[in-house]
């Protein structure tokens, strides 16, 4: 019996801190997702063509090794096809290949053929890869779910496919033949109910960027448990599974086309997303695409100069019994604090050069989220405070944030509060004591 695939939505939940001091200020605008809510892949007939028998290709060896199985030249730019361009995977494929610069044409296909996926004469071809939104790339018409491509047009991709060696991903996929699987289960995640996503051995030359032995949690997506199910001269390998079941495959036909097929949803906000795009835009241009990988690194610590408040288990006052919405409260006058001295900062500033060294890392900074309460006597300060004659000398080392004179909580005190305390607040100075 085929797994329901009946539209049950998973609800994105959020958290909202101070919300009588927010219900008082109408200006503040409320951040909106443009994404809909991840469901079910709605049910939809396709008549896959006929896989024809294996047909010989030219290879040739990328710059890092990689065997690349193109038998005809192929343009440098990966072709996202869509049914009606409303799907959260639409969403975190463009969102994704953007922060990568990775060249691309989008193509919403309702209503409109399969665009030209070689040029003229038949020789070289348009498209490096290509990523399905869905794996039958379906859509509403006038309520009726079909798929957005003919017959014709599948068998033009897979022509395409076999003739020039590319790649396919199907990004959100319903577990069929199609893809060298069968359904076993279906499961909406959220936050509260997660899933979690181990990688089987095979992800490892996919995903060698990320821990694998730590498993990766979904959540607030619609997901497909799987089993392989391959047809005769054909190969399904596992590379996501969640408990016994599988989550995503790589499957080759016996005519040499390749696929990846992931059944589960994704958008530009869920971590799962986030972590395995990479591994899959890399594997489905083989390694060699235009465009760069970026991360961004810099560490962020808060409250410069002020001294924190520590934990101990035998006064009760200093065992906080939940969370404190006002970071400015200070639980008790017994409870012991700890401030950073000019040591700990000569000792962070010598750690980061090190990593300045290095050339993937030589512009890495930490940045310093400072308060000049705590630089006065007043705030904490000590006599011939180190930190301050420290500073002096390695200010220009560090990123500086304004955190405030004092502390204020900003999203719970009024504007004109808070406004005060910023103007009040200035750089870390050379001279300044």
């Amino acid at each position: 019996m085929p797994i329901s695939r009946i539209p049950i939505y998973a609800l994105l939940t959020g958290l909202s801190l101070c919300a009588s001091a927010l219900a008082q200020n109408p200006d503040k605008p409320e951040k909106k997702l443009d994404v809909k809510p991840s469901a079910p892949l709605p049910d939809v007939k396709v008549n896959w063509p006929v896989t024809t028998t294996q047909t010989t290709t030219q290879t040739f060896t990328t710059a890092n090794g990689a065997s690349g199985l193109f038998s005809r030249p192929v343009n440098m730019k990966l072709l996202v096809l869509t049914g009606d361009g409303n799907e959260p995977s639409f969403a975190a494929l463009k969102f994704y290949l953007d922060y990568l610069n990775l060249p691309y044409d989008a193509v919403v296909l309702k209503g409109i053929a399969l665009p030209a996926l070689e040029d003229a004469t038949g020789q070289r071809g348009n498209y490096q890869g290509i990523i399905l939104a869905t794996g039958s790339l379906g859509y509403s018409n006038n309520g009726a779910w079909v798929s957005a491509l003919s017959t014709a047009d599948w068998t033009r991709m897979d022509d395409y496919m076999r003739n020039y060696g590319v790649r396919v991903v199907s990004y959100y996929t319903y577990p069929e033949a199609r893809y060298g699987m069968v359904p076993v289960s279906a499961m909406a995640t959220s936050a509260a109910a997660p899933a979690s996503m181990a990688f089987a051995s095979a992800s490892s030359t996919i995903f060698p960027y990320l821990v694998r032995t730590n498993p990766l949690r979904v959540t607030d997506a619609y997901l497909y448990l799987a089993s392989a199910a391959p047809a005769v001269g054909e190969t399904t390998t596992p590379i996501l599974t969640i408990g016994t079941g599988i989550a995503g495959v790589t499957h080759t036909k016996a005519d040499g086309r390749e696929f990846m097929a992931l059944t589960f949803d994704n958008n530009p906000y869920l971590i799962h997303s986030l972590a395995l795009n990479y591994g899959i835009f890399n594997w489905v241009t083989k390694g060699i695409f235009v465009g760069e990988r970026r991360i961004y690194l810099t560490p962020q610590n808060d409250d410069f100069f002020l001294p924190n408040d520590l934990f101990v288990a035998s006064i009760a006052a200093c065992r906080p019994s939940a969370f404190t919405v006002d970071p400015t409260y200070d639980p008790s006058a017994q409870c012991p604090t700890d401030r950073m001295d000019g040591g700990d900062l000569s000792a962070l500033d010598d750690w980061q050069k090190s990593w300045r060294s290095r050339a993937q890392t030589k512009d890495f900074r930490v940045t310093y989220a400072f308060n000049g309460f705590g630089a006065t006597t007043a705030g904490g300060s000590p006599n011939k405070d180190s930190l301050l004659t420290e500073l002096r000398t390695r200010r220009d080392s560090f990123f500086w944030v304004n955190h405030t004179w004092d502390h204020e909580n900003l999203d719970c005190k009024i504007q004109s509060r808070t406004a005060a305390s910023a103007h009040r607040q200035p750089l870390p100075s050379r001279k300044a004591n």
